[in-house]
C-alpha cells in the first residue's frame, strides 16, 4: 500500500466518526424540534427556510455518499426514510431516537430504540430465530416516531 492509498484509507475512516457524530447531532436537533420539509429523505426542499437540522442532514448525507462511494446498502436515494435506512445500527443508536417499524402481516408496529416496547435496537430484529419471522422483518419499513411519544 502506498502513501496515497494509506491517506485515503485514513480519510475514509474519519468519515465513519463524522457520520456517528452527525447522527448524534441529528437526534438532538430532532428532539429539540428541528425539522425539514423532507425530514429523513435524501435532500432538502426548504430553500431559504432551511433549518440547522436541514444543514446537518445534508452534510450527513454527503459524508455517507462519500464514505460508501455512492448510496449505501443498496439504497437508490429516493427512499422517504433514506437517512435512517442509510445509518448503521451504531449510528441509529447514537441518535437516541425511537423508530416505529411497520412489519407486513403484523397488526401493530414495533417500537425500536430507547422508548422501544419490544426490541431495544434494530440489531435485535436480526436475532429473530424463526425463518418466517425473519423474512417478514427483512421487509420492515422504518417510520421515525415523533420525539416524546
Amino acid at each position: 500500500m502506498n502513501t496515497l492509498d494509506r491517506i485515503a484509507e485514513i480519510q475514509k475512516q474519519a468519515l465513519l466518526l463524522r457520520l456517528l457524530k452527525g447522527a448524534e447531532i441529528l437526534g438532538r436537533l430532532w428532539r429539540d424540534g428541528g425539522r425539514c420539509a423532507d425530514p429523513w429523505g435524501n435532500g432538502c426542499p426548504c430553500g431559504p427556510k432551511a433549518s440547522e437540522f436541514c444543514a446537518v442532514k445534508l452534510k450527513w448525507i454527503g459524508f455517507a455518499v462519500e464514505h460508501y462511494d455512492g448510496h449505501p446498502f443498496g439504497l437508490k436515494g429516493d427512499e422517504p426514510y433514506y437517512v435512517i435506512e442509510a445509518m448503521t445500527v451504531g449510528q441509529f443508536q447514537a441518535t437516541g431516537l425511537t423508530a416505529v417499524v411497520e412489519i407486513p402481516g403484523f397488526d401493530r408496529p414495533l417500537r425500536v430504540g430507547p422508548k422501544g416496547t419490544v426490541w431495544k435496537t434494530i440489531s435485535d430484529l436480526g436475532a429473530i430465530e424463526d425463518e418466517v419471522e425473519r423474512a417478514i422483518a427483512s421487509d420492515a419499513v422504518l417510520r421515525l416516531q415523533e420525539a416524546g411519544l
